[in-house]
């Protein structure tokens, strides 16, 4: 079945199950398990990462997901800053950008936002929508390319998910393009901006040959440049002697698993 519906209006249509999305008289996406998915087949390379990595860590992301009854939301927003009161607008629309297992999604939808949650990974989001939570709608689609008309949002939170995209250049005219004049953008990464364009111009470097290596041996590297950072922790030379071979390791987190992952993004 299809449906001639456009998702880049402000009314989200009320799809059955199988239901395809059009725009413009071109086929868009689907609507299948709760999804717009925008995505699809796709070849894009950001997704299928996503995909390959939520299987791989897949117990460390479920752990994640486990522990949103304890999530501490003040301490949250104290930390990075955020006051979801400056986000206006009639219905106050936010997206949260790389949504993952819908944590911070469900917390945006306490406060009575239009959430849209948005995600490249299939995997990411089968689990997120088994919530059942009407309050939400969910999106697959690439980060680069967001499925709504220009000014759609009054808010967009995008929570740790910069330093892991391919173009993040291209992520951020994105968000600015989607945004209303007034909207808000809440942008949160472990590193300053400084070091994460530094980090993120290492992992060019890496991608001339990431990008033809299959996914196995990008996980083994990941985890030796993982150990290295821990070698390089451990030798007793001053920090400024660290620096340079610490510029090697895209990511820098101090629990194992989390910087495995990051680093193989």
């Amino acid at each position: 079945m299809s449906l001639q519906t456009q998702f880049y209006h402000e009314n989200v249509p009320v799809l059955l199950e199988g239901d395809e999305l059009f725009a413009g008289g071109a086929r868009v996406g689907t609507y299948k398990s709760k999804i717009y998915d925008f995505i699809g087949n796709t070849s894009d390379e950001d997704a299928k990462s996503w995909d390959y990595q939520w299987e791989i860590f897949k117990e460390l992301h479920t752990k994640a997901l486990e522990h949103y009854p304890n999530f501490n939301e003040k301490n949250f927003t104290s930390q990075f800053k955020i006051d979801l009161s400056t986000v206006q607008g009639a219905g106050k629309k936010i997206l949260d950008a790389g949504a993952g297992t819908g944590r911070n999604a469900r917390m945006l939808a306490s406060h009575d936002f239009e959430v849209y949650a948005l995600d490249g990974s299939k995997s990411a989001y089968y689990q997120s929508v088994s919530s059942e939570d009407k309050r939400i709608i969910w999106v697959r689609s690439p980060l680069a390319q967001l499925p709504m008309r220009t000014g759609f949002f009054d808010g967009i939170l995008c929570d740790g998910v910069i330093p892991h995209v391919s173009k993040i250049d291209n992520v951020l005219h994105e968000f600015h393009r989607a945004l209303a004049p007034n909207g808000v953008l809440f942008l949160s990464y472990s590193s300053p901006p400084k070091e994460l364009f530094s980090a993120h111009n290492m992992v060019k470097i890496y991608r001339i040959f990431t990008t033809r290596m299959k996914y196995e041996n990008i996980l083994r590297l990941a985890k030796f440049l993982s150990s290295f950072y821990v070698l390089v922790k451990a030798l007793k030379v001053p920090n400024i002697l660290k620096r340079i071979p610490l510029l090697l390791v895209p990511d820098q987190s101090s629990y194992d698993q989390w910087r495995e992952c990051y680093i193989f993004d």
